[in-house]
Parts: C-alpha cells; structure tokens; sequence
C-alpha cells in the first residue's frame, strides 16, 4: 500500500519529468523515443502516479540530455540544468556525417584549435 507521501513524491517527480518535457519541446510521445523508449507508456504512469522516476529512466534521459541535474530530477533539490561544464569534449554527440562533411569539421575544429585563445579578462 502506497502512503500520501509516496505518492506526492511521484507526482512532484511528474512535473520535474514534465518540465525536461517541455524544455526539451517535444510531445511526451516525442520525448520518450527520443530518450529510447519503446513507448510512452511508462511516462504517463508517472503521470498518473502509479510510478516514479526510476534511476534507468534518469540515466536514459541524462544520455541524451547531460544538461539536466540528475540529483533534480530524482528528487527535486537544486536546478534543473546542471552547471555548465567547460570541458567540451566530455559532452557526449552523435553525428551522421559523410566522409566529406566529416573532413570539412576536422578540419574547422583543427582551425579553431590553432586560432589563440582570446585573454581571459576576469580579475584573478
């Protein structure tokens, strides 16, 4: 038997899964193929509070959204997005290129990386 308190934790993890939802500017539909779901079904048990937000559910979310704070979204404690990180290069992308528009990104970002940094004007 679920007690108010689980289920109000279901529902507020509702409307944080709703706000990924919206931000993202999908359609539930949209958003749990998006995210790997097979069908939205499980979304809308959440929605109408039979479930929470399971940490596999998160996981697939956060794998193509590594914007969201994970922590938030289990439990609602801190901001949606998560910090930005400066280290591009850990941001995980996946491109469909042909092999021409592969060279021609190679051969910006060899380009980027050659340009000097701007100066960092922040005080120290």
């Amino acid at each position: 038997m679920q007690t108010p308190d689980h289920k109000q934790d279901e529902k507020s993890g509702w409307s944080r899964l709703k706000q990924v939802i919206d931000w993202s500017g999908m359609s539930v539909n949209r958003f749990a193929g998006a995210v790997g779901l097979q069908r939205s079904e499980s979304l809308y048990q959440i929605k109408k509070g039979k479930n929470g937000i399971s940490r596999r559910l998160a996981s697939r979310i956060l794998e193509h959204y590594p914007q969201i704070n994970f922590t938030w979204l289990m439990t609602g404690k801190g901001h949606m997005l998560a910090e930005e990180k400066t280290d591009l290069f850990k941001i995980p992308i996946t491109l469909r290129l042909t092999s021409e528009e592969a060279h021609d990104l190679l051969d910006l970002l060899k380009e980027m990386l050659e340009k000097p940094a701007p100066p960092d004007d922040r005080p120290l």
